[in-house]
């Protein structure tokens, strides 16, 4: 799904001293050099990308290999690959996953991710972004606010979190839609695993096989 976003933002590099190179496109790996586009590749900040103050993990915090993955709760196509991620969750106990929310479908998207962050804070992000991804049809405020309940979300305090955090959230989505263009991903799903970057849905299998390509190349840096 193409994904809606403010007006255009500069395609700035991201650079951190000893923790920067170039982020491939999957389809591109064996070609070096400029990619089929003619752009080199954006250097990115590894940490900046796969860490933030607000956003929680999936899996194992400390894991040794991260799945960063852009995605829209009501994204047709998150929805289906969510179940692949989990089951990989549920096979790798050293993997980490981190959501860096993007809002295809508006202001409800938005809402059901600051309502997912806001579960964080009562360690029930997990259930709830299980319960998000589940769901089908659309969201609204009220069948969010259902979601979080039955899966334990103390909801009046959820509500007064969001209020609290409202300008630090939109940062954070803003830095997800900057992050998003810099990488040259124009919808959702679309991932980054290790140093390569997959704009659009990918198999388990590929998955995996990326994950481990991942570990391969931080060992050996």
């Amino acid at each position: 799904m193409l994904f809606t976003s403010p007006p255009p933002l500069s395609r700035r590099a991201l650079l951190v001293a000893g923790a920067a190179w170039p982020f491939i496109p999957a389809t591109a790996q064996h070609a070096p050099g400029p990619n089929a586009q003619g752009a080199q590749p954006q250097r990115l900040s590894l940490h900046e990308l796969t860490h933030d103050a607000l956003l929680p993990t999936l899996g194992n915090p400390q894991g040794d290999a991260t799945i960063v993955k852009f995605s829209d709760f009501q994204c047709a196509y998150c929805k289906r690959s969510y179940a692949s991620l989990q089951t990989l969750l549920e096979q790798d106990a050293k993997l980490r996953v981190v959501i860096r929310d993007l809002f295809v479908y508006g202001e409800s998207s938005r809402h059901a991710a600051r309502m997912a962050l806001a579960s964080a804070q009562q360690g029930r992000y997990a259930q709830v972004v299980k319960a998000l991804f589940s769901h089908s049809g659309r969201l609204n405020e009220e069948r969010v606010e259902a979601l979080l309940t039955a899966q334990g979300v103390n909801v009046p305090a959820a509500n007064q979190w969001v209020a609290s955090q409202r300008d630090r959230l939109d940062a954070l989505f803003d830095r997800n839609v900057e992050l998003a263009r810099t990488l040259g991903f124009r919808g959702t799903p679309s991932y980054v695993i290790g140093r390569v970057t997959v704009p659009g849905g990918i198999p388990q299998d590929k998955m995996r096989e990326l994950v481990a390509q991942a570990r391969t190349e931080l060992a050996a840096r």
